[in-house]
């Protein structure tokens, strides 16, 4: 803050010190006391921003106040900062109540910037055990690592009552990974074990002394893993970027080009490493395809959760890219269409399925389920959101909901922890892999559904081996 934004800063402590000098209670706070007040809450601000309009404020921004306030220090100058925030002057100073609200409205409009570049664009290309959950309003340390699938039927019901429109964005402009990257980086989080068995033997195979250090290593190989096959040049670009971003040996005001360039010859030595090169396909085939898999529920659940699908260009197909300038290269719309007008012609899903790396399964499934909500756009815009309750033995595996307005109706299910279930290239279809477990619907609900994606007919109990036959996600109209 001191020196990206210290034009900011400044303006900021003048009006804050112009605030004091009027209130008996702070006007002897040294002004570089409420300096350091004011960039260590902002820094303590868990959140881009507040959204304070009024002296009415509201719970939630007065929680993230006064926690960034708890954490941030204690003392006059604090005691001060926190009044003019909530704006709560004291009492005789009431016929001031709007300029604290001006101040405080001004600072909303500063947090937001500086979270952006200490979070966004220094704390995520240097905090690196998952690089997955470092995206774009994220936080890589916050509860939305752990929660399940019960916090996440809580989220789809409170946006589903309070913004139902809002967007459901999973690749953009601005994406530090598009989301088939994450999908595969995700995985590690289901064989931790064997991917702290790989980095143990990659650091053997790829010795490095200090360029890069280790955390750095570790993020270059799970880039690798998400975006492979990525040229050498590519790769080389985005790590030049992220070493600067992270600013841990260097950065974009103070460029450390030796250091650079030890660690893009690093780069350059793990596509001539054929041991290395072995050992890290093989696992990263397994990436690849659970990948995959995860990404097709995550596609289901953007196209059926509330909210409205945006789809970034391109991602209509695989798409591996990394951050800026990685994910604006020019998207291949010819390849768009001509996949498409292909499955119109000629789709079947199990052999869709059996050759997923080509992407016309992912295209597949965009087109189907889009289609479907666009004959029954009222049922996705406004109807009922029904979290459904999976029976053992595999309800840990199973996100499943229905959607519902007065005679339409829909159940969506998809797999999770795919890696606990079954091999790489042996799709988890069928009794053998789902036995008895079934998705119980409330009363009222139709008996007898067909598949959007295969067309199936289904009758109750809806049997998951059943939804599962020839693709493992299902979207039923019933």
């Amino acid at each position: 803050m001191k020196e990206l934004f210290a034009g900011e800063v400044s303006a900021l402590l003048d009006r804050l010190a112009e605030l004091a000098e009027e209130d008996r209670h702070a006007r002897d706070v040294r002004t570089e006391d409420l300096k350091e007040a004011l960039i260590a809450v902002t820094a303590c601000l868990p959140v881009y921003r507040t959204y304070i309009r009024d002296s009415h404020i509201s719970e939630t921004d007065r929680a993230w106040i006064e926690k960034a306030i708890a954490v941030a220090g204690k003392g006059p100058a604090f005691t001060f900062l926190r009044r003019v925030l909530l704006v709560e002057p004291a009492w005789y100073l009431q016929q001031r109540k709007q300029e604290y609200l001006l101040f405080a409205m001004r600072w909303q409009q500063f947090t937001g910037p500086v979270m952006a570049k200490g979070l966004e664009d220094t704390a995520f290309y240097a905090h690196n055990p998952l690089v997955s959950v470092n995206e774009v309003g994220g936080d890589s340390n916050g509860p939305e690592l752990y929660f399940g699938v019960e916090e996440f039927h809580r989220r789809n019901l409170e946006r589903h009552t309070g913004s139902p429109h809002t967007m459901n964005a999973s690749s953009t402009h601005d994406t530090k990974r598009s989301e088939d990257v994450r999908a595969r980086i995700n995985v590690l989080s289901d064989v931790p074990e064997e991917w702290a068995r790989c980095l143990r033997r990659w650091s053997r195979l790829n010795p490095s002394e200090s360029a890069p250090d280790r955390n750095e290593q570790v993020l270059i190989y799970q880039s690798m893993l998400g975006a492979w096959p990525i040229e050498p040049d590519r790769l080389k670009q985005y790590v030049r970027k992220a070493l600067r971003e992270g600013k841990t040996h260097t950065n974009w005001i103070d460029v450390n080009e030796k250091y650079e360039e030890r660690v893009l010859s690093f780069v350059e030595t793990l596509y001539r490493n054929e041991d290395f090169l072995k050992d890290f396909t093989r696992f990263q085939k397994k990436l690849a395809y659970f990948g995959a898999l995860y990404s097709l529920s995550q596609l289901v659940l953007k196209l059926t959760s509330p909210g409205i699908a945006e789809f970034y260009r391109g991602t209509e197909l695989w798409d591996f890219s990394l951050a800026d300038p990685d994910n604006r290269r020019p998207a291949d719309f010819n390849a768009c269409i001509q996949t498409l007008d292909g499955l119109k012609q000629d789709a079947r899903p199990k052999e869709l399925l059996k050759n997923w790396s080509d992407g016309r399964i992912k295209m597949y499934v965009t087109w189907k389920v889009l289609n479907f909500r666009r004959l029954h756009s009222d049922l996705f815009l406004d109807g009922d959101y029904i979290p459904l309750h999976v029976t053992a033995p595999r309800q840990d595996h199973i996100i499943a909901f229905a959607r519902r307005l007065q005679g339409q109706c829909c159940v969506v299910a998809v797999p999770r922890l795919l890696a606990k279930l079954t091999r790489p290239g042996s799709p988890p279809l069928g009794e053998k892999i789902w036995q008895d477990t079934e998705i119980e619907l409330p009363p009222g609900m139709p008996a007898h559904w067909t598949n959007v994606l295969t067309n199936e007919e289904l009758s109750l109990p809806l049997r998951v081996s059943a939804l599962f036959s020839a693709l493992p996600l299902s979207v039923v109209s019933g």
